[in-house]
């Protein structure tokens, strides 16, 4: 008889396990040593005093809540929180029935802060609390380092007394966290408790500033409140303790329609105020709210002015957009537009009709022109060195919105004039003067505040510039000044002019990030800043009404920011025959200053396959600009083919669409929002009306026999806010191009429109 007898020996650890001191807050990671001896399949168990194994699940000591042992890889990790007394830890290695055991101790040093973390403590608003005393867990002689964040408004914390004290002002819930860092440690211990603080009593919205109009009768409700016992009382105060007509003479308040009414005296002031609004309970809440009342003698257009210069220095901008215009089309052969049209038969064709049926026809025409440019080079090649050019343009944006009291409504609109000449193979220089004139109507939302009249602003501006362009990078900057007048003109009042001055500076840059046979990538960036100096009217003092304040200048400031990411490809099919064209954008921008302000993101993208016939395309954006509270979006594919090489054959077109899908990412990177403006300053959002559309085209060209030139019949549509209808005959040679068509317009609750057109050109 055979057999085998295998004996296995007892687990044991040859290494010395250190016993482990460290202060709180900082983490420890080390491995336990392995055991010797040949029992099979060892498994390793921590345990601490209490009897409770430390495991990788968490199932840890009360003592060790922050100790993680994992048995698999023997890793013993965690970071403490608070001070642990010297603890033994028993560390065991098992396997075929044996086991051995090793011994070590865990010491945590730091500050004892007891049961404070998870606490929440109730309190009143408007109710002196006893201060709270905050445990250092530290010997008297000891110097910690303390800190505290998060408490209510009007807590206080005292570093000297360890203790918060104070009178809460606003309800709500507040998460406090607590540290204290013991310093006689290296590093130092730090041990943090997070408690809870839950203020109890009515709320209100914010309040915002309160204009009111001097000598002259004047009445706002002040706003309810919510939350809190039943029943609530209101009172108004001064903020600095004290009786409402202490410092707002002529005015009372009455608590039960919460109404600040009265007639102020004839002096601009401007004073803080405290609302209070007081519950019913036991003890009772008081909720306090600070805002500003500001009282303005009538003839006082400073509040107008802050409101409406930023709007002025932000169209600014469009003198910068058109420089920047100029610079990236240097070298391309001369050009006339008007009204985004190439000759003036097709912008009247265009704009015509609305003029017709606008009431307002200056408006009209003003923006017709503001969309038209030109580049004129007056000694040959504009691309050359030395090579010398003129170019114009126009801008026009909507100024539209509200602040307070005040709304406005109007426009601006931009004339900008340059010559510039080559520098070299890469560079260029010129000056462009420019030509800003607004012109807005304002009015009060509430009883004559600001009253109702015209604004009106013109700005003469000089604007010197740079560029720089080689190869696949280009940069450009300029910096402008500029004189003008504000002019405001009340129904009821005298007529008030301020000159202004402006200064402006922008850089920008734009690259080529990535470039292959078939994939390109390119970045454009920006920065505008631009400051207007307002000058106060000159004025004896002797000659000012009975408290009427000396007027004073005002500076106000509006910076711009953009940056856009390009990116397209072209794939060309195994057959040669076609072409598939994918591209994204995604532009970024940040107005900052005064004025309104906000960031913005708008993202693009398509897809288009073409070929010598035939080509089909989809796109799709989506915009939301300033901080979020103006969205828009569209999607839009188009399917076109074209007719032969000659202009004979079956030629059509079809663009159905929903939204605004316009190609490239341009909204944003031009005048975000303007359009908006009235609905972004709503503490709402705002997002575009959408409508659905489609444009569709169908025609045939043929070359009859001894004729010259192709005859067209054709056959349009387009379906949208105003339905179209139209069918024609085109004939194009050489020499001529006629166009002969009949037009139905169904614009959307207005009279249908029919008309009849002849159209041609001549070509020398």
């Amino acid at each position: 008889i055979t057999f085998q007898i295998s004996v296995s020996g007892r687990p044991t650890f040859t290494e010395t396990i250190d016993n482990l001191t460290l202060p709180t807050g900082q983490a420890i990671n080390i491995t336990l040593p392995a055991a010797a001896g040949s029992a099979p399949n060892l498994v390793y168990t921590l345990t601490a005093p209490d009897g409770v194994t430390i495991d990788a699940d968490g199932n840890d000591s009360t003592l060790l809540g922050w100790l993680t042992f994992d048995p698999s890889t023997r890793r013993l990790y965690g970071t403490p929180i608070r001070p642990v007394a010297t603890q033994e830890m028993t560390y065991s290695a098992s396997g075929g029935g044996l086991a051995g055991t090793a011994t070590f101790t865990i010491t945590v040093e730091g500050a004892d802060l007891g049961n404070l973390d998870g606490q929440i403590y109730n309190w009143t608003a408007g109710v002196l609390q006893p201060p709270l005393a905050l445990p250092t867990g530290l010997p008297a002689d000891a110097t910690p380092t303390i800190s505290l964040t998060g408490q209510p408004d009007g807590i206080s914390f005292s570093t000297e007394t360890n203790s918060l004290s104070g009178t809460p002002r606003r309800p709500g819930t507040y998460t406090v966290t607590y540290s204290v860092a013991d310093t006689r440690t290296t590093p130092p211990a730090v041990s943090t408790a997070v408690f809870t603080i839950i203020v109890r009593g009515a709320t209100f919205g914010r309040i915002t500033a309160v204009v009111l109009t001097a000598d002259e009768p004047n009445s706002v409700v002040l706003p309810q409140a919510s939350g809190g016992e039943p029943t609530l009382t209101y009172a108004l105060f001064a903020q600095a303790g004290g009786a409402l007509e202490t410092v707002l003479p002529g005015m009372t308040f009455d608590p039960t329609t919460r109404t600040l009414s009265g007639t102020p005296p004839a002096v601009s002031m401007e004073v803080s105020l405290a609302y209070t609004v007081t519950d019913s309970g036991t003890p009772p809440a008081i909720t306090t709210a600070i805002f500003t009342v500001i009282v303005r003698v009538p003839s006082d257009v400073t509040a107008i002015n802050r409101l409406l210069v930023p709007e002025m220095a932000r169209a600014v901008a469009g003198t910068v957009s058109s420089i920047t215009r100029r610079i990236q089309t240097v070298g391309a052969p001369a050009r006339v537009s008007i009204g985004g049209n190439r000759n003036l038969s097709a912008a009247l064709q265009q704009h015509g009709r609305a003029v017709a049926n606008e009431s307002d026809n200056r408006a009209h025409y003003k923006k017709m022109f503001s969309n038209s440019d030109f580049v004129l080079p007056l000694n040959g090649n504009d691309t050359q060195a030395g090579a010398i050019a003129m170019w114009g343009s126009g801008d026009f944006r909507f100024l539209r919105g509200e602040s307070g009291a005040l709304e406005w409504s109007g426009d601006m609109t931009g004339w900008h004039l340059g010559v510039d000449g080559r520098v070299g193979e890469h560079g260029l220089l010129g000056v462009s003067a420019s030509w800003l004139n607004g012109e807005v109507d304002y009015e009060d939302s509430q009883e004559d505040v600001f009253g109702e009249g015209a604004y009106n602003v013109e700005l003469n501006s000089v604007h010197p510039y740079w560029g720089w362009n080689r190869n696949t990078f280009g940069a450009w900057g300029s910096f402008g000044l500029g004189t003008g007048e504000i002019e405001v003109t009340p129904d009821e009042g005298e007529v008030e002019t301020n000159d202004i001055e402006m200064r402006s500076a922008a850089l920008g840059f734009n690259g080529e990030l990535f470039a292959s046979a078939r994939t390109t990538m390119r970045v454009k960036a920006e920065f505008a800043h631009t400051e207007i100096d307002v000058k106060a009217e000159e004025v004896d003092p002797e000659t000012l009404a009975d408290g009427e304040e000396i007027p004073t200048d005002m500076s106000m400031a509006v910076n711009r920011m953009r940056l856009l990411l390009e990116s397209g490809s072209s794939r060309q099919l195994l057959s040669g025959r076609g072409v598939f064209e994918p591209r994204f954008e995604v532009g970024i921008s940040h107005d900052g200053g005064d004025g309104l302000t906000g960031s913005g993101a708008e993202l693009g993208g398509g897809m288009r396959y073409r070929s010598p016939r035939f080509s089909a395309e989809g796109r799709a954006r989506a915009l939301i600009g300033q901080g979020g509270k103006y969205r828009e979006w569209g999607i839009q594919g188009t399917v076109r083919r074209f007719p032969g090489s000659d202009g004979q054959g079956l030629s059509f077109h079809i663009t159905p669409g929903y939204g605004d899908a316009a190609s490239g990412v341009q909204q944003l990177w031009k005048e975000l929002p303007g359009k908006t403006t009235a609905e972004l300053d709503a503490n709402e959002d705002a997002t575009a009306k959408y409508h659905a559309s489609i444009d569709a085209r169908l025609g045939y060209g043929l070359s009859l026999r001894n004729t010259d030139g192709i005859f067209t019949p054709y056959s349009e549509f387009n379906l949208g806010i105003t339905d179209v209808y139209s069918m024609g005959l085109n004939w194009r040679n050489n020499r001529f191009d006629l166009n002969l068509s009949s037009e139905r317009r169904q614009p959307l609750n207005t009279e249908t429109e029919n008309s009849v057109l002849l159209k041609g050109r001549v070509r020398f």
